[in-house]
């Protein structure tokens, strides 16, 4: 059964992370970002307890609902909601190049690129805030439906 405090937890979570990337991140120039080493480290992990949530979600609709676990990487744990119409294809495939983002800061953090840090801050927030909303609907769904029954 879908737990929906656990997942209200990292709902807020994630916000959290998104608004302080917004307070930090969007409101400064990427040469003002790449001198500053401590954003950077910060912006990183933000990204990275963010993109861990999301997955953290995922995991728990598709351990709870018991769905097929992802074959070869966690990350593609996202097609497995995509194939189950609980998010769309196209959001689906954008996080899972973001878990691939998430791979690089917890397994090669000595080959983490500031400037795609950078640039997934600026393009990519958008998209970990439309997995939130449909992960929403897609909760309001169920529990509306566990009412009529």
């Amino acid at each position: 059964m879908l737990d929906p405090l656990r997942i209200e937890d990292r709902i807020a979570e994630i916000s959290r992370r998104l608004r302080q990337l917004k307070e930090s991140v969007l409101v400064v120039e990427k040469d003002a970002f790449l001198e500053n080493h401590n954003l950077m480290a910060a912006t990183e992990r933000h990204i990275q307890v963010a993109i861990q949530a999301c997955m953290d979600i995922a995991s728990h609709i598709v351990a709870q609902m018991a769905l097929e676990k992802p074959q070869r990487e966690n990350k593609e744990i996202f097609n497995i909601l995509a194939d189950q119409s609980i998010i769309d294809t196209s959001l689906a495939n954008r996080l899972v190049s973001m878990g691939g983002m998430r791979n690089v800061l917890v397994h090669n953090y000595l080959d983490v690129d500031d400037k795609k840090v950078y640039d997934a801050v600026k393009n990519d927030l958008k998209d970990i805030e439309a997995f939130v909303k449909q992960i929403q609907e897609f909760i309001d769904k169920q529990q509306n439906n566990k009412k009529i029954v």
